[in-house]
């Protein structure tokens, strides 16, 4: 299963519970994912160090 996936499942979790803040995080991470795998040099494919580096990056 891939981080997006994950993702995904915990955004229907965080959905169920009514979790607000879990969700808008979920929200902007599975949001920068993404825009990652459609950005045109990546062909559709995200390392898991790419993935990485997404969410440890600091805005």
């Amino acid at each position: 299963m891939s981080l997006i996936d994950k993702v995904t499942e915990e955004i229907k979790s965080a959905m169920k519970a009514r979790e607000q803040v879990k969700l808008e995080a979920l929200r902007s991470i599975k949001k920068e994912l993404l825009e990652a795998r459609t950005a045109a040099k990546s062909g559709g494919i995200v390392s898991e160090a790419e993935e990485l580096k997404i969410l440890t990056k600091n805005d």
